[in-house]
């Protein structure tokens, strides 16, 4: 019979423990892991924090192929760059009709709201990503569209992600909202069509980008700051030039 050492064993996870936390790294993800089921947000009206963001007013509708809210899972991350946000999980799909699929495609349209709570924060930016994918020799298109209100009620600020036929792939894509904000309600629509095969995408992730303003005490410090400056050099300034008509005039 083998035997496996206890000082083999505890070396073999410690290396394989190491070797996770450079793969969790690597992926530029910070996953906060914490795990809300969409279907128990609806029913409870309820909201999650992710460090100043907080997500609420979840709304939920699909059709065709798409997982119903039960099936859809919402998880904190924090990316790259340290910007808070959630991982939207599921089997999001669509099969063409030849293949057992529903006819007219599949849509699954997911709407929340994001406030900032911290005061001096306001968000001026949004990150989607996701993993949209024509299987084999799929025709067709699967993608995510959003759009924010109040400010893109023109359509101005979008993003999109999307694997397409004619398109392309395109697997990340940002907005940039130029100003600040402290609240703002985000319609993100799940869309798919096949005409062979199918398309699928099982999540994508939000994160939101920010730039803090000064708080009123530290600006009215400042503004009082320059004054004073204001002040020291006019006072410097006679009192040159009483030392020179001095000089002048004995």
């Amino acid at each position: 019979m083998n035997r496996i050492s206890t000082k083999n064993t505890i070396g073999f996870i410690t290396a394989a423990f190491a070797f996770g936390l450079v793969m969790a790294n690597s992926s530029g993800i910070v996953m906060a892991q914490e795990t809300f089921n969409l279907q128990d947000l609806i029913d409870t009206m309820g909201s999650f924090e992710v460090e100043d963001k907080r997500f609420s007013n979840f709304q939920y509708s699909w059709t065709g192929d798409m997982p119903p809210a039960n099936n859809v899972n919402l998880v904190t991350l924090i990316d790259s760059g340290g910007n808070p946000g959630f991982r939207m999980t599921g089997y999001f799909s669509d099969t063409a009709l030849t293949t057992g699929g529903t006819t007219g495609g599949s849509d699954a349209l997911l709407t929340y709201e994001v406030d900032v709570t911290n005061p001096t924060s306001r968000i001026v930016g949004a990150f989607l990503a996701g993993n949209p994918n024509l299987l084999g020799g799929t025709q067709g298109s699967i993608n995510v569209s959003e759009t924010f209100l109040p400010l893109g009620a023109s359509g101005e600020f979008t993003g999109e992600i999307f694997d397409d036929t004619l398109a392309g792939t395109q697997l990340i894509d940002s907005v940039d909202f130029g100003s600040g904000y402290t609240h703002l309600s985000v319609q993100k629509d799940i869309g798919a069509i096949v005409f062979e095969g199918s398309g699928t995408m099982s999540f994508v992730d939000q994160t939101f980008s920010q730039t803090t303003i000064p708080e009123p005490s530290t600006t009215l410090l400042l503004i009082l700051g320059l004054a004073m400056c204001g002040v020291s050099r006019r006072t410097l300034a006679s009192s040159d030039y009483a030392s020179q008509a001095a000089l002048i005039f004995g």
